[in-house]
């Protein structure tokens, strides 16, 4: 009887690991490639299997990019400086991130249709976009012109709008 138990036990526990063998899930980790540099990093990924992030140039500088499911790396370029990053794309290929201007400040950008848009800032020094979603807004956070820090909401309609603080100087 007491074979039979185990017996009837060990049937369950394979019939149970079959199961969860077949609802494994299969990855396949892809080689982004880089701009010539040493690394590259992805930030994120929409829907259509675009790639945002960030590769190294042949001469160090950080580039905002995109990967296409092709295979292709777009760099992105800057806002005049010598570096910038992702932080987001949407189902619509549109990215979000942040670049160095010619100035040596860092602001949002918006990447659409191979423009890279300098969102602006608050009256500050600096803004980072953060996400953005499928109907083109953007948010982030950007310094005030007293220097704190505030997230904000862009569109394109109404441009970067403060939406404040909970009473303190920063959101």
């Amino acid at each position: 009887m007491r074979n039979l138990k185990n017996l009837s036990l060990c049937v369950v526990m394979l019939v149970l690991l079959a199961a969860v063998t077949s609802l494994a899930v299969e990855y396949e980790i892809v080689d982004l490639s880089t701009l010539g540099g040493p690394s590259s990093e992805a930030r994120g990924i929409n829907n259509s299997g675009q790639v945002a992030g960030a590769s190294y140039t042949v001469s160090e500088d950080w580039h905002a990019v995109l990967w296409n499911e092709s295979g292709s790396m777009q760099d992105l370029g800057t806002l005049g400086g010598i570096d910038s990053w992702t932080e987001g794309i949407n189902d619509l290929g549109q990215v979000v991130g942040a670049s160095y201007t010619a100035s040596g400040s860092v602001h949002a950008f918006l990447w659409a249709d191979g423009v890279m848009e300098d969102l602006g800032t608050l009256g500050g020094t600096g803004s980072t976009a953060r996400g953005i979603n499928d109907l083109g807004q953007v948010v982030g956070w950007s310094k005030t012109a007293s220097g704190d820090r505030h997230a904000f909401l862009w569109t394109a309609e109404g441009g970067m709008q403060d939406l404040g603080t909970l009473g303190g100087n920063y959101s």
